[in-house]
């Protein structure tokens, strides 16, 4: 081991508040930063120094000007960025290049990063005005989901005032007290899972590719979308996790692109400083419109909402299937999943009944394959053209799943019926099968 792995550096409670605020955005220490302590290894002290210095000096190429969009007096901030050059000059830099803390006495870097966390606190400062003046028409947009008009004017009134006084405090107040209103919206906008049927359901789902957890999750802020009969795309699959509708920080018809590793609210989005939190209704527009335009242009692109929990309390397990029980592989997954959480119950939603186009394409091969690859596991492919073959199969599916008293045995059967009727017909005639199949072939069994 190297002197410079057994070597500690201990630095003061200030600095430690300063280092940590300066990682507050960055990944590597997502973990790290709720343990730091004022001593540190010194390998790992020297790769956070350089690691903040490199990105002061890539920020402050890019700090807003005086004539920025907002009328942001920036008098401030140029005075920080001064000290910073002259306590650390461009052509010194470059010299150094990315090694800052080998060329740099202990007493300057400390001065350093008070500075830098001076700057970013001013720019953060910055970015939070540009954003909650922004913010106005979103809250009133969102506001007309539940409020009634002489309500919204009154906040919209005392809103320009903020504004126009830069009273950073007000605007956040009313920012945040429009959102928790939100949130209380989204508390009560769901019915009891139990009286959900297909044809009309709702609520947050957080989908996986995982049938394995430790009732843990991997990180504080858990990325969920609002599902309901008619938007059943999400980012991951067709199974997971049904999540109280509780501590919501942000909400979308769209993704978000969040960063769910962070330590606080205001630094989940990359491009805002404060949450973006809709009304569930307007999620579901904004969703629905989303799916409309990809259909209308024949986008083959999912179009899901994001919300963000701050927690993670699942209530349910959820599964999306074609009703083939545990043919389906969303099926056979949720009943995994729910091993590891023996108290949630799976709540399956047949969504083939209202898939369309290209969606009902798709989810119709993906049946007829799955049973297949069981009864027959060494046949064809069944691809897209062939699927006019399965007329009758499907019909007399949809009737059969009319009645909660079927199995898997008796799809099977169906589906091996519907091949054999098709094998006798293509023996005599180039003939499709239709809903008369079972008419034309009553001579045969």
């Amino acid at each position: 081991m190297s002197n410079e792995e057994i070597k500690k550096f201990v630095v003061s409670p200030q600095l430690l508040e300063v280092i940590k605020n300066l990682s507050k955005k960055d990944f590597s220490y997502k973990n790290e930063r709720k343990e730091l302590t004022t001593e540190f290894a010194a390998f790992d002290f020297r790769l956070k120094i350089d690691d903040i210095i490199n990105r002061a000096i890539i920020h402050i190429k890019y700090i807003p000007s005086q004539d920025n969009e907002i009328a942001y007096d920036v008098t401030k901030l140029n005075s920080l960025v001064q000290q910073f050059e002259d306590l650390y000059p461009k052509d010194a830099r470059e010299r150094n290049g990315y090694n800052h803390f080998r060329k740099l006495k202990n007493d300057v870097i400390s001065k350093l990063l008070f500075i830098i966390n001076d700057i970013q606190n001013e720019i953060d400062n910055y970015y939070l005005t540009r954003d909650l003046i922004n913010a106005k028409d979103d809250c009133l947009k969102n506001m007309e989901y539940f409020l009634n008009q002489s309500t919204i004017n009154n906040w919209h009134d005392q809103y320009e005032k903020a504004i126009k006084a830069h009273d950073i405090e007000k605007m956040k107040s009313m920012v945040n007290q429009v959102q928790n209103m939100i949130r209380q919206e989204w508390a009560n906008y769901f019915q009891n899972l139990e009286n959900m049927p297909d044809d009309n359901f709702c609520f947050i789902g957080h989908s996986t590719n995982s049938t394995e957890f430790n009732n843990d999750f991997y990180s504080d802020y858990v990325s969920a979308s609002l599902l309901t009969q008619d938007l059943t795309d999400t980012y991951r699959s067709g199974f997971g996790f049904i999540l109280a509708p509780k501590n919501i920080v942000g909400a979308k018809g769209q993704d978000m692109f969040v960063n769910n590793y962070v330590n606080n609210d205001e630094s989940m989005l990359n491009y805002s400083s404060i949450p973006k939190i809709d009304h569930p209704k307007r999620v579901i527009e904004e969703t629905t419109k989303q799916k409309n335009e990809n259909i209308k242009n024949h986008i083959n692109r999912k179009a899901y909402s994001e919300v963000i929990l701050k927690g993670f309390e699942p209530i349910g397990i959820f599964c999306f299937t074609d009703g083939s029980k545990k043919i389906n592989q969303n099926q056979q997954n949720a009943e995994k999943l729910k091993m590891s959480f023996p108290n949630l119950s799976i709540h399956t939603f047949d969504v083939m009944k209202r898939k369309k186009g290209q969606d009902l394409i798709a989810i119709k091969l993906k049946l007829l394959n799955n049973i297949q690859a069981k009864v027959a596991p060494d046949s064809y492919e069944i691809k897209e053209d062939m699927l006019n073959q399965f007329t009758y199969f499907f019909e007399q599916f949809a009737i059969l799943k009319q009645s909660s008293d079927y199995d898997e045995k008796m799809i099977e059967d169906l589906f091996n019926y519907n091949k054999k009727c098709l094998v006798l017909l293509t023996q005599t005639q180039p003939i499709y099968l239709t809903a008369n199949l079972e008419k034309k072939t009553s001579n045969i069994f």
